[in-house]
């Protein structure tokens, strides 16, 4: 079996890799500017952005369809964990209902990735985070705090981790003026 694992912890937000990155054009947000100092007239000023993706952590689940469960890296708040079979019969058992939803998963899995004023005490607060895909199996979601960038993690479970969900990709999309 091919393990496949990609980890760019990322401190303070730093963005000196920009140039390994893919690159999106993007025409983005259009600003109001007085013209004059008297606020008789304004104009509108067109500020085009580029948006730029940087891949922070990758995994195929697939790779390990055939595999132990416990071969499968976990991202773990900016660590690499991994899960046991008793992990998986204690969440069948009720216990740690978090980690069979997409949502609850992400706000506590990623949240190494926030700074503290935009967590709560098991996570991001949900008023950051957007899921926009959500099923028993798969959850993508954006965690957002401004205009400038957000992240987009993937979350995915299959037969072999008994429902639980795995993080299988990490991106930041940064948007620079071009």
């Amino acid at each position: 079996m091919r393990i496949k694992v990609t980890l760019i912890l990322m401190l303070c937000l730093s963005f000196t890799a920009l140039t390994a990155c893919g690159k999106r054009n993007t025409p983005e947000n259009s600003s109001i500017a007085p013209a004059s100092q008297d606020n008789s007239e304004t104009s509108i000023i067109e500020v085009k952005k580029e948006e730029i993706v940087t891949q922070l952590y990758s995994i195929n689940l697939k790779d390990y369809d055939n595999g132990d469960v416990s071969l499968i890296p976990q991202y773990h708040r900016g660590a690499i964990a991994h899960i046991t079979q008793e992990n998986i019969h204690s969440y069948h058992g009720g216990h740690h209902p978090w980690l069979g939803d997409s949502e609850s998963y992400i706000a506590t899995e990623a949240s190494n990735l926030v700074p503290d004023e935009y967590k709560r005490e098991d996570g991001i607060k949900i008023e950051y985070l957007k899921v926009f895909k959500k099923s028993d199996t798969l959850g993508i979601a954006t965690i957002k705090f401004n205009d400038d960038f957000f992240y987009e993690v993937k979350v995915e479970s299959s037969d072999l981790t008994g429902g639980i969900f795995i993080i299988t990709q990490i991106d930041l999309h940064t948007f620079v003026k071009k």
